[in-house]
């Protein structure tokens, strides 16, 4: 989205700033004016929703962690624990 945004901004550009022909009823510097804004609006947007978490109160664009259930012991009750055992833990 990001480089979508940024296309409408150079081809509006281009359209209002270098282009000289004109046809029959349409005006491109209005026509390379209206890009711009598109653009730019589109740019905004697309930074908010890639630097925003839904789940993010703070707006500081984190991604939020979910804690790993473990048992007594320390270890996971996922069964993905990969720390060394004791020999009374060993089987």
């Amino acid at each position: 989205m990001l480089t979508f945004a940024i296309l409408l901004i150079v081809a509006g550009a281009i359209l209002r700033f270098a282009v000289d022909a004109s046809l029959p009823g349409i005006s491109l510097q209005k026509v390379g004016v209206i890009l711009i804004v598109v653009g730019a609006l589109t740019l905004v947007l697309a930074l908010v929703f890639r630097y925003t978490d839904p789940g993010d109160q703070h707006g500081s664009g984190q991604q939020s962690h979910t804690p790993v259930p473990t048992d007594a012991v320390g270890r996971s009750a996922l069964g993905t624990d990969s720390r060394p055992k004791c020999r009374s833990e060993r089987v």
